[in-house]
Parts: structure tokens; sequence; C-alpha cells
């Protein structure tokens, strides 16, 4: 037993998001893409505060990953919000710009340059819409 009476212990959000975070990296295309679309619309339906704080701790955690593996994600995450509905899908990228404003500088740019990749890599109609998307949004890309 502690010493001090009945260990205290945190809850540990940010080390398992950080952790789920790593396994999906490592996943096949196809399981990455299954959970990450579970996980967008679970945040698409959550309130505004919920979903912007669930957002950043999983935008935050991945963005400590390794490049490869983030660009891997990144690629899963546009995939996926296209197949979203339109109003999921802005809900989405209007609280992952928000999220990326709260975040230093290097995981800004981080992330706007391996968006910018995978963007490019989409087929031309899907990266058209999806640049489309952004630019509603006041993004530039």
């Amino acid at each position: 037993m502690w010493p001090f009476g009945k260990k205290k212990t945190k809850p540990k959000m940010k080390g398992s998001m950080k952790e789920m975070v790593e396994m999906m990296a490592e996943m096949s295309e196809d399981k990455r893409k299954t959970m990450l679309e579970e996980r967008l619309k679970m945040f698409a339906s959550m309130p505004d505060m919920q979903r912007k704080e669930s957002v950043k701790m999983m935008l935050d955690s991945a963005l400590d990953l390794p490049q490869p593996k983030y660009t891997k994600l990144c690629r899963t995450r546009l995939n996926t919000l296209m197949s979203l509905p339109e109003a999921d899908k802005m809900k989405l990228m209007k609280t992952h710009m928000e999220v990326l404003q709260e975040l230093p500088a290097t995981k800004r740019m981080k992330d706007m340059n391996t968006t910018k990749t995978c963007l490019m890599e989409l087929p031309k109609g899907k990266r058209e819409m999806m640049m489309q998307k952004m630019e509603e949004m006041g993004m530039k890309m």
C-alpha cells in the first residue's frame, strides 16, 4: 500500500491518446481508416467545446509522431473526411483549424505542409473538392 494513504492516479487521457495515435499509425490502411472514421464521427457528434478538446488532444499527439507516420495519418484523415456528410466535414475542418491556431508554430507548419503534400496526392476531383472547401473556410494551401 502507498505509505500516504490511497495512491491517487491522474487520468491518462493524453498518454492514452498518444498510444492510440501511435497504434493507428502502425495499422494497415483499412484498419486505420475504419478507426479514424469512427473517431471523426464521434468528434462530429460532440458539443463544440468537447469536440475542440478531443481534436486538440488527438492532433497534438499525432504531430509528435515522426514525419512518415504523421503523413500516413494525415493522408487517411483527408480521405476519411471526404467520405463524411457535408455538415460533419465542415464542422471537423473548422475545429481542426481552430485547434491549429493554439498549437506551437512548428506543429502548425508540420500539419500545413503535410496536408498540402497529401492533398497533392489525391485524385484531381477529390483534391479540387477539398481545396474548394478549404477556401470557403478561408484556408489557403
